[in-house]
């Protein structure tokens, strides 16, 4: 049902854009119909994952099912409060295999299973970070936000996207010494092509956090 609202939603933004042709007299009228289909997807959806939570609570595939579809359908503080409980079932399940798999009497076998388990459970734990810091900083919840890349970057500091992020909210709260170290750090791991936007804001992060430090540091006594 999640994945039948996305077809229903693609659709009607292929038709608004133009990109896809329709056979209905008033293609807005279409387009309308596709995203009513596409909520009513979404909304039995999330009274599945519901039953499923019901039935086993700490279920944290039905937790992150109510975080993705609360996102899909705006319903941003919900899908924070579900994404803010998967993390703590999939933060306890990583602690524990990451304890267990440390054990003595753990057989290659078996350490195999679970370094495979705990790199799934890693997966799962970045998105979810990443996803939670998106809905805090839509909320207005700037610090928290920075809570959640942190977290991330603790799980994987390689991922440059995140140091760009978090070099962004960095330099919204004049922290220029903060923001300048994680560009540095985007710039040095990212692969994008110079003229990409993505690469042009961070050189533009990286003058404005440069602008900022040096008139930080000209207003100390």
């Amino acid at each position: 049902l999640e994945r039948k609202g996305l077809a229903y939603a693609e659709a009607a933004d292929k038709i608004e854009s133009g990109d896809r042709v329709t056979e209905a007299a008033d293609p807005q009228q279409r387009v309308q119909e596709l995203r009513a289909k596409a909520n009513a997807c979404w909304r039995e959806a999330l009274d599945w994952y519901r039953q499923t939570i019901a039935k086993q609570a700490d279920n944290s595939d039905a937790h992150g099912g109510l975080t993705r579809v609360h996102t899909l359908l705006g319903e941003r503080r919900e899908a924070l409060a579900a994404a803010d409980r998967a993390l703590e079932i999939v933060s306890a399940d990583y602690a524990f295999w990451e304890q267990r798999v440390r054990a003595p009497d753990v057989r290659i076998e078996e350490e195999k299973r679970m370094r495979s388990l705990l790199g799934r459970l890693q997966k799962i734990l970045i998105a979810t970070h990443m996803t939670a810091y998106q809905l805090c900083v839509e909320l207005d919840q700037k610090p928290k936000a920075l809570g959640h890349l942190d977290a991330a970057l603790a799980l994987d500091p390689e991922r440059a996207d995140a140091y760009s992020r978090r070099a962004q909210l960095r330099l919204e709260a004049a922290d220029y010494a903060g923001a300048t170290k994680d560009i540095d750090a985007f710039l040095a791991r990212s692969s994008l092509a110079f003229e990409h936007p993505d690469m042009k804001k961070a050189w533009q992060i990286r003058r404005e956090a440069e602008t900022g430090l040096k008139r930080q540091q000209a207003s100390k006594p």
